[in-house]
């Protein structure tokens, strides 16, 4: 009989890699436990509740709130509701009985491991940040082993059992496919991709709204732009594109989300990226190889969006422009200049980080398997 393995969190990139391994083995099946909407209070529902619908893969839907590490009205009523979340999580774990239940850290996981843990099933935690993120950090205390996507990562408690994995790619990020997100405009033009996940992206959008007819000249810009607050930047860039020259407007396309099965030929394509600077986005830009411009997300608990920012500028493949008192003339002044030295900036990417993240998330799953399961893949 198959084992049910759960995965739960809200990072979605690296679970979704090892999803693709575990279908690959008939030993194992698959449950995904997380957030329903993709902001609370929002309408939007959230991508890892669309991404695992069309897998069909079985969606729990844990009624969490985001947790901070201040003490506020908010976080006070968060902690009160954490009871109500783990009582559910605990009803949902003894339907699905898992043999494994692995956390991609953020809120939702945090009662979900917790419930798993006074059912006595075992907790993995996969780590994807230089500095153990809040919710990871306290599951750490009763995990059975924690994956490190960094060997420097801090605020690792000790007596743990540690493996430095990497962070978990899908094997489409690395495949030679096609997709029609970038059938637009004058293919003669490079490409430009904004991107600021779900959560970041308002920000990132107000800035490079004004820079669209003057970028459209020199780039074909590919924008993702998120779909929180009823989707209200999308329909504004819409409008805004409509009302552009026609030989401008071409070279302009804006979606709210990008499936990640598709993210992989977009940053192989694009020729500079603009976006943030969260650990999935940093793994993925070394895979690719693409020069980008970050702007890490302020409020990134233990600044660790910055942290991650540094490793990319230190191997001298990126900038980094904090976004205090960022404007958009001075954002357009660091593409001009990073676009005539791009090849140059290219040329500094590590050829190694590439090879071995294709093998990562594998690797986690013989881990998991062996050492956690009992059992090789």
């Amino acid at each position: 009989m198959a084992k049910t393995i759960v995965l739960c969190g809200g990072h979605l990139t690296p679970a979704l890699a090892l999803c693709e391994e575990i279908q690959k083995d008939r030993k194992f099946q698959l449950a995904y436990f997380g957030r329903y909407k993709a902001l609370e209070g929002d309408t939007v529902p959230s991508l890892e509740y669309m991404v695992m619908k069309r897998q069909r893969i079985p969606f729990y839907a844990i009624p969490a709130e985001r947790l901070s590490r201040f003490i506020t009205l908010r976080n006070i009523l968060s902690f009160a509701q954490l009871p109500f979340s783990i009582f559910v999580s605990l009803y949902f774990l003894l339907r699905v009985r898992p043999s494994v239940v692995i956390s991609f850290g953020g809120y939702v996981a945090l009662p979900v491991c917790f419930a798993a843990f006074l059912l006595r099933i075992p907790v993995v935690v996969h780590e994807q940040t230089h500095v153990l993120g809040l919710t990871n950090r306290v599951v750490s205390y009763f995990a059975k082993l924690i994956f490190l996507s960094w060997e420097d990562t801090e605020s690792i408690p000790d007596g743990v059992k540690t493996i430095v994995s990497g962070n978990l790619l899908r094997e489409s990020f690395f495949a030679d496919t096609s997709t029609s997100l970038l059938s637009f405009g004058n293919r003669r033009l490079p490409i430009l991709y904004v991107t600021g996940g779900s959560i970041g992206s308002q920000t990132i959008n107000r800035l490079v709204e004004p820079l669209i007819a003057t970028l459209c000249q020199k780039f074909r810009i590919l924008h993702q732009c998120g779909g929180s607050q009823n989707s209200i930047d999308y329909k504004r860039l819409k409008q805004m594109r409509e009302k552009l020259p026609s030989a401008t407007s071409q070279n302009y396309r804006v979606v709210q989300s990008i499936d990640p099965g598709s993210v992989g030929v977009v940053l192989r394509s694009a020729h500079l990226v603009i976006g943030r600077a969260g650990a999935n986005t940093v793994t993925e830009l070394l895979a690719s190889a693409t020069p980008a411009i970050l702007i890490p997300l302020p409020w990134a608990g233990g600044k660790e969006q910055e942290r991650n920012a540094k490793y990319l500028v230190d191997l001298g493949v990126a900038i980094v422009l904090p976004q205090k008192n960022l404007s958009s003339d001075t954002l357009l002044e660091q593409i001009e200049r990073l676009s005539v030295e791009l090849e140059f900036y290219k040329s500094r990417f590590p050829k190694k980080e590439q090879t071995s993240l294709r093998n990562a998330a594998k690797n986690v799953l013989n881990h998991i398997s062996t050492l956690v399961l009992g059992e090789t893949t």
